[in-house]
């Protein structure tokens, strides 16, 4: 028996919301939060479900309210060029290690070594590692660039690349590369203008 179309909008509502739950970027949660509710909550008043009606209405204030507060507050953003033995590191690594390796299945910390170690800092919170070698006087293979849950809203990156095209000793970089080594990984390199080359590998020139 087809379902009605009041009935796919509860089945979308629902499956909008089941999917915020999964994502792991706060700003995705509370974007695909709102929409879910805004849904569910046009669907209460449409069946007559007013407490539904209210109650999702709210969520969805609720979401647009931190989504606001998100996108309006000014942060700040810090990079520590420490050693790979640093203690805080390591420590780092070692309790987001299973996490890391989700994104970054190929990485073997023994077995590199590192020309430039960074910890990220946001809000002088810790948000992230980024860990790089030279190839060559004009190229830096990205080895690791993780930031923690809460903070996958590629605002970082923004800053990130910024400050390591101006990081000592880096004025005869020319170009990033890096190794697609999950499908996250190589779609969030694209998004920063990364291009796969013939190599196998992802690029990105420095302007």
């Amino acid at each position: 028996m087809p379902i009605s179309y009041l009935e796919f909008i509860g089945y979308l509502a629902s499956v909008i919301i089941l999917i915020s739950i999964a994502v792991n970027s706060i700003v995705r949660f509370r974007i695909l939060n709102a929409i879910g509710a805004l849904i569910f909550s046009i669907y209460g008043f449409i069946i007559g479900a007013y407490p539904v009606g209210f109650l999702n209405g709210f969520i969805t204030f609720i979401n647009v309210y931190y989504l606001y507060k998100i996108f309006s507050t000014k942060e700040t953003f810090d990079f520590i060029q420490v050693e790979f033995n640093n203690p805080l590191l390591k420590k780092f690594i070692e309790h987001y290690h299973n996490d890391i390796l989700h994104f970054f299945p190929d990485i073997d910390f023994q077995q590199r070594s590192y020309d430039i170690c960074l910890l990220m800092l946001r809000n002088m919170q810790l948000a992230g590692l980024f860990l790089a070698h030279y190839e060559n006087e004009k190229t830096l293979y990205v080895d690791l660039d993780y930031v923690t849950r809460e903070y996958r809203d590629m605002k970082n990156s923004k800053y990130l690349y910024s400050f390591l095209k101006n990081l000592h000793g880096n004025s005869q970089v020319k170009k990033f590369i890096a190794k697609p080594c999950s499908s996250e990984w190589s779609g969030y390199l694209k998004q920063l203008g990364f291009e796969s080359t013939p190599s196998g590998l992802l690029e990105k020139n420095i302007d």
